[in-house]
């Protein structure tokens, strides 16, 4: 289990690794408002991609166990994927026929040609790896389900610098070296599909498609309200300022990526032992504290490392058209930080099934993301988007602990206190680098925490604790 964790997780990170390794040349072959404009055709993307129900991978995931034999299964998987081709061809051709009615509600400084078509084409190449990479997940396949994350990934790499380099194509280049990449892809991808199906088509059924329809739509607002929480805020901007801030904030914004990455691979090696402890009823309240605030300090020492290092790399690598101030890239670091306590404070409703209610709050979460940026946006900028996401991940991370302590309370209790020290150990040094132009606060406080870390729970979570819940 921990083997396939971690490589899943690389397959997971590496393509926001690659792009965040490739900052440097993309800061180098386009302007900000190339990369902003880049960032939300992505964004958009994925979230047309969720309306292109690639949340059917959750229901193939759960509904491929009720059938027993290879038939089917091979039907099953066909009748899925031959559905999801045709529904997101027809959904294609209705997007981009209605391009003139959209195009003005959807962009504001971005050019509708040919932006608009290169959101379609890759929002519909976007589900081709949807049920082979869940079929991979469901027969525990991970070297192949990274090999083929790799390649993709490769394939992106090598289009975007021969496109950005040698051709000098700006943001048409590096959008056409994605579409290229997941074209290929696609091919090898349906190849797969039907190697394993054996185009059985007298084998698929209406019902396999229904049943895992009735599972992925519900879905739906649940995925929307995630894709709001982590990229909306670039669309507002892009409506309500230009490209250029757009374009910094979306630079700020890779350097939170990487601590999110940090966060999504923390909870997956951490999920599946915090769910054998409680179960085995050998979760206590001492063991899950002492967890808790060593992996919230933790992750304010890399905060306030990457805070140091973001000025050092912008200057080194960004030249003067990206120069600016990068004081906002703190609150999303807040923001990734609280999202940490709501990932330690969920699992526990992942383990009592109470996932509705969390859907409920994650809804109800990006609905004032949302009403935040419409009001602090035309205030202050890209710093009010970046408050606007700080302030909904508290409401996240408090509305779930409070709700999970309901249910935890007779093993133990999310307590909150080192996660409100965190933050105001950063706002605190936000504030003197503000006021002073000065990151000595910031060393200081990291030797600190360092020595903290070490002295009062290193040793005993690492070597004493740990060993008194081998599993």
């Amino acid at each position: 289990m921990l083997k396939n964790t971690i490589i899943y997780t690389i397959g997971t990170m590496l393509p926001k690794l690659i792009v965040f390794i490739m900052l440097p040349i993309y800061m180098k072959y386009l302007s900000p408002e190339e990369y902003g404009l880049v960032q939300t055709i992505n964004a958009l993307v994925s979230v047309l991609s969720i309306f292109y129900l690639t949340s059917l991978r959750t229901s193939v995931t759960r509904s491929y166990i009720d059938y027993e034999n290879d038939d089917e299964k091979q039907g099953f998987i066909l009748s899925v994927f031959l559905f999801l081709i045709a529904f997101s061809t027809l959904l294609s051709w209705v997007l981009l026929n209605l391009e003139v009615f959209i195009t003005p509600y959807l962009f504001n400084n971005i050019p509708s040609d040919p932006y608009f078509g290169y959101m379609i084409l890759l929002s519909f190449l976007s589900v081709f790896p949807t049920i082979p990479l869940t079929l991979l997940r469901i027969k525990e396949q991970p070297v192949k389900y990274v090999t083929f994350n790799a390649v993709e990934t490769i394939l992106i790499v090598i289009l975007t610098i021969y496109l950005l380099i040698e051709k000098n194509m700006g943001a048409v280049g590096s959008l056409q070296a994605i579409i290229y990449a997941r074209f290929l892809m696609g091919i090898f991808y349906i190849i797969y599909l039907f190697k394993f199906t054996r185009l059985k088509f007298r084998e698929c059924k209406l019902v396999y498609i229904t049943s895992s329809l009735a599972l992925a739509i519900p879905l739906i607002p649940h995925f929307l309200a995630g894709w709001i929480n982590s990229v909306g805020d670039r669309v507002l901007i892009e409506r309500y300022l230009n490209l250029f801030e757009l374009g910094i904030y979306s630079i700020g914004s890779q350097f939170n990526i990487g601590l999110m990455m940090l966060v999504t691979s923390f909870n997956m090696a951490y999920s599946p032992k915090f769910f054998k402890l409680l179960k085995k009823n050998q979760l206590k309240q001492n063991y899950y504290s002492k967890i808790f605030e060593t992996v919230v300090l933790a992750l304010l020492i890399l905060s306030l490392f990457g805070l140091i290092l973001i000025p050092f790399f912008i200057n080194n690598f960004g030249g003067e058209s990206y120069k600016s101030s990068y004081l906002f890239v703190w609150f999303l670091f807040g923001g990734t930080i609280w999202h940490l306590g709501y990932i330690l404070s969920v699992s526990s409703l992942i383990y009592y099934k109470k996932m509705k209610n969390v859907a409920i709050i994650t809804v109800i979460t990006a609905i004032s993301n949302i009403i935040l940026n419409l009001l602090f946006i035309p205030l202050i900028g890209i710093t009010g988007a970046a408050i606007a996401a700080y302030i909904a991940y508290f409401f996240e991370f408090y509305f779930v602990k409070r709700y999970a302590n309901h249910y935890t309370k007779e093993h133990f209790k999310v307590e909150g206190k080192m996660l409100y020290i965190a933050q105001i150990l950063l706002l605190a040094n936000l504030a003197f680098v503000w006021l002073l132009n000065n990151y000595l606060t910031v060393i200081i406080t990291i030797i600190i925490i360092a020595f903290v870390l070490f002295k009062k729970y290193g040793k005993q979570v690492l070597f004493k604790e740990t060993n008194s819940y081998k599993l």
